[in-house]
């Protein structure tokens, strides 16, 4: 008789994530910096970070839909400096977009942007190494990822963990009727599905059904429209 997956071994229904393929991974004993991992949803591998930039940064990539996959501290190029010199730089991401396009992150405290050289340094990479690599390379600091992008990027990787079709499809079925913007508060009235919906409406900003009006963190708010009214 075969087993269900209610009667079948933990070690049959749980498969542990792939290793991370950083060429470089943080040591988890510093007690200076904010350093941690986690398990991408885009590769199903470990994915490690070094700061809190890395951290938020990592999950705007994660929650973003023209992302296919991302690698943390991939393998490092070389390249020589205004006097010659050569050197060796890790990126400490390297971004592969769905069209193809590859962008190479390097990730500073906005403060150490100047004083770090960063900007040249990039110039060098680009002009010496080019698409062989990458074909953007950018720096990407704390003011790339306010905490507002944050809070919503993780509402939204939260929102397809817990899915509900059925209220998704009342609250989508609603929404297309709409002719303007309207609070999440009063879509969820309206399609009479309640507070417990709220996830609903992130997953249909999420699947672009619905756009936010509205800046800042989602919540009940928030003023969405339909995708469809320009």
């Amino acid at each position: 008789m075969a087993l269900s997956d209610a009667d079948a071994p933990a070690s049959t229904l749980w498969k542990p994530p792939m290793a991370s393929r950083a060429t470089r991974k943080p040591s988890m004993n510093s007690t200076s910096s904010f350093r941690g991992g986690f398990v991408s949803s885009l590769t199903d591998r470990e994915t490690f970070f070094e700061s809190t930039i890395e951290a938020n940064l990592a999950t705007l990539l994660e929650a973003d839909h023209s992302v296919d996959h991302f690698e943390e501290q991939p393998a490092a190029v070389t390249y020589r400096d205004d006097a010659g010199k050569p050197h060796r730089h890790t990126f400490d991401f390297r971004v592969f977009l769905r069209d193809g396009t590859r962008v190479a992150i390097a990730v500073k405290d906005s403060g150490r942007v100047e004083p770090s050289g960063i900007r040249r340094k990039l110039e060098l990479i680009e002009a010496q190494v080019g698409t062989r690599f990458a074909d953007r390379f950018i720096v990407r600091t704390q003011d790339d990822t306010p905490r507002s992008r944050i809070f919503n990027a993780k509402l939204v990787l939260h929102g397809r963990n817990v899915r509900d079709d059925e209220i998704i499809a009342s609250l989508a079925a609603y929404a297309q009727r709409l002719r303007g913007a309207v609070t999440v508060s009063g879509l969820l009235d309206a399609a009479g599905v309640g507070i417990g919906g709220f996830m609903g409406v992130v997953n249909l900003i999420d699947d672009g059904l619905l756009v936010q009006v509205s800046t800042g963190r989602i919540d009940l708010q928030t003023r969405v429209r339909p995708t469809s009214l320009h």
